[in-house]
């Protein structure tokens, strides 16, 4: 990297762990995600320009066209790709009953927050038959089998490597913890094939792995509060992390 280029261009796709903090929230601290994070660092001279685009219940099947749009417009030095914990969820009801019921766009209103009240208990019945029933489902039936999280991640990485020429970085998905209300074993199981995914899609495409399993096991017991999302705490070590993670793999590269 030469000494006029001192900033990387990173674009950021994931779920709700890169859209949410979660947790305590001390006063006069800034809620940051973890790209908020990477965008406030520096490391060897090097700042970071980042484009975050997060869905709530995002599924990586959601990223086939992240090639065309916007990346064919922006074309950053590095994707950085947070996808597989919610891949592993269990599944009952059809997933577009899901994202209603977790009423991301709702409005407000009296009648309509009636409405709300009442999706939330249903939301809540149905994660209870999942953690009941989910026990007795194959490893493959869940909001996405591992074998087709493969499938969609090597063809997001391929159209990516082919058509932009991005360096890529895939995250490593953590465990989820209680109290997330459909926790079960079988979802460990999933996220154990998922994980093994992500380190063969990298090994295909010569992508980075970022191990965030491990960065938030470091973390500690407050990493997630609610069993699912990161803390601030949380976010703020996997953003410095990640900020060393892009500038030593970078400078390996012009090594």
């Amino acid at each position: 990297m030469s000494e006029r280029d001192q900033r990387l261009s990173v674009a950021v796709f994931g779920a709700s762990v890169t859209a949410l903090v979660c947790g305590p929230r001390p006063e006069g601290e800034l809620h940051l995600t973890y790209p908020a994070v990477l965008a406030r660092q520096e490391v060897d001279g090097i700042t970071f320009d980042v484009d975050t685009h997060s869905r709530i219940y995002g599924l990586i099947s959601g990223c086939s066209g992240i090639w065309m749009q916007p990346l064919a417009q922006t074309r950053p030095d590095v994707v950085v790709l947070q996808f597989g914990l919610g891949e592993t969820f269990p599944r009952l009801v059809p997933k577009a009953l899901i994202y209603h019921l977790l009423g991301v766009t709702r409005h407000t209103g009296r009648l309509r927050d009636i409405y709300w009240r009442r999706t939330r208990k249903i939301l809540l019945a149905i994660h209870r038959a999942e953690r009941a029933i989910d026990r007795f489902l194959p490893v493959s039936w869940c909001r996405m089998s591992p074998a087709r999280f493969r499938s969609e991640l090597d063809m997001v990485c391929t159209k990516i490597r082919e058509q932009i020429g991005s360096r890529i970085v895939l995250m490593t998905a953590y465990p989820a913890t209680a109290p997330t209300p459909f926790l079960t074993d079988t979802m460990h199981r999933r996220l154990e094939r998922v994980n093994a995914a992500i380190l063969d899609v990298a090994a295909t495409h010569g992508a980075t792995v970022f191990p965030l399993d491990d960065v938030v096991a470091d973390v500690g017991p407050g990493a997630l509060p609610d069993g699912l999302h990161l803390s601030i705490q949380a976010h703020r070590a996997v953003g410095e992390q990640l900020a060393r993670c892009l500038v030593t793999t970078a400078a390996r590269q012009v090594a």
